[in-house]
């Protein structure tokens, strides 16, 4: 994920003292290594935050139709084009 292990524990930790009950349910290392292991109620925050971003993403994407429009793309050889857009194509975005 990019993160170092200390960063995740802390922000799982956080995560559980946030809400009444534990996302996450800890095991102390060992012969196995230790872990986490996600709650019921783990699995519905992140079903209820992947619902979220859906939706942030269709309401975001409609917002910003005009500002899409008008995006550069950077090519390998630094050398900048704009991307074109007929009228026919924006009517089907």
């Amino acid at each position: 994920m990019g993160m170092s292990y200390r960063r995740a524990w802390l922000l799982l930790d956080s995560l559980n003292k946030t809400f009444d009950v534990p996302a996450t349910v800890n095991s102390a290392g060992g012969h196995g290594g230790g872990g986490a292991e996600i709650t019921p109620f783990g699995v519905l925050l992140i079903e209820r935050y992947r619902e979220v971003e859906r939706k942030l993403n269709e309401v975001a994407g409609e917002c910003l139709k005009e500002i899409r429009k008008r995006i550069i793309i950077r090519t390998t050889s630094k050398s900048a084009r704009k991307v074109s857009v007929s009228k026919k194509q924006r009517k089907r975005s």
